[in-house]
């Protein structure tokens, strides 16, 4: 396994390259989801604001959202959702824009690496032409808006000591028409963290980077649409790419997704769990549409008796567990024609 430092946006962060997968880019600068570390603001981006954000792409009917299902109820095979079915899918008119440098909301303020968020803070209805940077030792609410990363590494970074992040409804992407490319050598999702915050995360259109999600402990991703991950390799590699990617945390719920991935030999696959620190309990995945990776769909390493029930397969791989990690339910998980797939 080889690693080096790379110097981008101001920060310093190892980057390493693992033939199968390494923990995804943790170092001070940049925790791992979950890890404990002093605040760091970034440094100024280089990134160019000169082109407008791009539009949300709106062709025919837009799918109805599944319908809700008790809590603790396992959706039924082919509840999750649509492309182009979750996300801000309202009018444009409806949003309160705030570009890059121009008008904020009350108490924040922009900086060179986005919108700088320092209390407890409810958006709804906004369009931010820009990343958000949240300080906050309480709650942030995102609901029905449109977020355009395009400041430093993120879409939305929890800097803080949060204790929850509730994003619903929302379109999370990277702005490569104001910013670019997204940055190489960050192997990070739209939502990142620092500290242990739980994270509500629901019906949202999620893509541009090259991670989709990485939950913590009792958190919540239910309904979204993961897409459109991007390689961002530098000098040392490529990044290896995962729809969701648990790096550690028991009593997650990932239900009524649809995460496709490239199948190709940098992804993992459209679910990963692999927590470096220590085995985890209280997985359960339910209900999904999943699809991609060079090998499996699913890979397990690390979560105890996860519970695996009325996913959809949508090619023809498997999953794959390996120890420490163990397989607690495996029900009715079946390709797109039906078939079964077979418990690993």
């Amino acid at each position: 396994m080889a690693s080096v430092a790379l110097v981008t946006l101001g920060l310093v962060v190892a980057v390493t390259n693992h033939a199968l997968r390494a923990r995804s880019l943790y170092a001070a600068a940049v925790p791992r989801p979950g890890a404990s570390s002093p605040d760091l603001s970034p440094s100024p981006s280089t990134s160019g604001t000169a082109s407008p954000s791009a539009s949300p792409k709106r062709t025919g009917a837009v799918p109805p959202p599944p319908v809700p299902v008790p809590p603790g109820t396992v959706p039924p095979v082919g509840a999750y959702v649509r492309p182009g079915s979750v996300g801000y899918l309202g009018p444009l008119s409806a949003l309160t824009v705030y570009p890059h440098g121009g008008a904020k909301p009350a108490g924040t303020t922009w900086e060179t690496y986005g919108l700088q968020i320092d209390g407890d803070l409810t958006l709804d209805h906004v369009w931010v032409k820009g990343s958000i940077y949240w300080k906050g030792s309480g709650t942030l609410t995102i609901t029905n808006s449109i977020i355009d990363g395009r400041d430093a590494w993120y879409v939305v970074y929890s800097a803080g000591a949060a204790k929850r992040m509730v994003i619903k409804n929302s379109t999370l992407r990277w702005d490569t028409r104001a910013a670019g490319a997204f940055p190489a050598g960050y192997d990070v999702a739209p939502i990142w963290q620092r500290g242990d915050p739980v994270m509500d995360i629901e019906h949202n259109d999620i893509s541009g980077l090259p991670q989709g999600l990485n939950p913590t402990a009792h958190s919540i991703v239910d309904g979204n649409w993961i897409h459109g991950l991007v390689q961002n390799g530098g000098s040392n590699g490529p990044m290896h790419m995962d729809g969701i990617f648990s790096q550690g945390g028991s009593n997650i719920l990932i239900q009524r997704n649809y995460v496709e991935v490239p199948a190709t030999a940098d992804v993992t696959g459209a679910i990963f769990l692999q927590d470096l620190d220590q085995t985890d309990s209280g997985v359960r995945v339910w209900g999904n549409f999943i699809k991609g990776g060079p090998y499996f769909n699913l890979r397990n390493e690390t979560s105890l008796n996860l519970d695996v029930r009325n996913n959809t397969f949508g090619d023809d791989h498997n999953a794959r567990n390996t120890p420490p990690g163990t397989i607690g339910a495996w029900v009715n998980n079946v390709r797109v024609d039906g078939s079964s797939v077979p418990q690993p």
